[in-house]
Formats: structure tokens, sequence, C-alpha cells
């Protein structure tokens, strides 16, 4: 049987501590979030195990049926030196969920210092500078 469970605080930061600890640990699929546009869609993900999404063309996110647009995070990172840990001459796109100390509301700021894992890479953890924010924003086609 799937684990399934109903959080409830008057705080929206601890509802999204909690809940984004749920889906790293549990999956996106077994989260509903019930509030704003996405209510619907996350009532029946709940009640009829039902998931409605689409694959950005760009990025690869996996957005709610709900969204027009990528909803995908991104943070570009001057990243440190590995000798001397100062800021280097190489940047990179950062997933947003993939700096450490991410959840959902978190906001990264200019000029902070993050810690990223890169295993896709064969790099492991590295660390930059932030240098700017973005959302992929790339719009689903009209067939999806």
């Amino acid at each position: 049987s799937k684990v399934k469970c109903l959080i409830f605080s008057a705080m929206q930061r601890t509802l999204n501590l909690v809940g984004t600890s749920l889906m790293h640990l549990l999956g996106r699929d077994a989260v509903a979030e019930h509030w704003g546009k996405w209510k619907e869609s996350e009532l029946r993900k709940f009640t009829e195990d039902k998931v409605w999404v689409w694959d950005c063309p760009k990025c690869g996110h996996e957005n709610d049926s709900v969204c027009v647009s990528c909803q995908q995070e991104f943070v570009k990172v001057r990243v440190h030196n590995t000798d001397n840990g100062e800021p280097g001459n190489v940047f990179e796109r950062v997933k947003k969920e993939l700096i450490t100390g991410d959840f959902l509301g978190r906001r990264f700021h200019v000029g902070e210092t993050v810690i990223w894992n890169n295993f896709e890479d064969g790099k492991g953890s590295q660390s930059g500078t932030v240098v700017s924010l973005y959302v992929c924003h790339t719009r689903r086609s009209p067939e999806v």
C-alpha cells in the first residue's frame, strides 16, 4: 500500500519544510499540496492516485498539468576553485532543488554562497556564489 499523510499548519514555513522533506523522502507523487490553482489536481492525486503532468522540452522538469509554462527554478552560480575556494571564472546553471538547504519557498540571494550536489557529472559536491536566479518558463505545447 502507498504511504499518504495529511499535514496541517497555520505556518506556511512549517508546511514548506515538512512538505519538501516528505517529497525528497517519498517522491512528488506521494505528497499532495492542497492550495491555490493546484487544489483540484492535488486532491485527485491524493484520493485517486492520478497525476497529470507534462515534461518541459527545454530542461526536462516535470510540471503539473495546470501550469502553462515550466516552473523549474535555476540558480546561476560562479563556481569556486577547488584549490583555494575563491570564485573562479566558471559559471554553472544549477537546479534549485539540488542546492543544500533548499525547500519549497526558500529564496536564495545574489552573492550568497551555496553548495550543491553534482553527482550526474561525477563531481560530487561543489560550492559557488549565486550570480542570478531565474525560472525556465518554457511554454508547454498546446496538445499537452
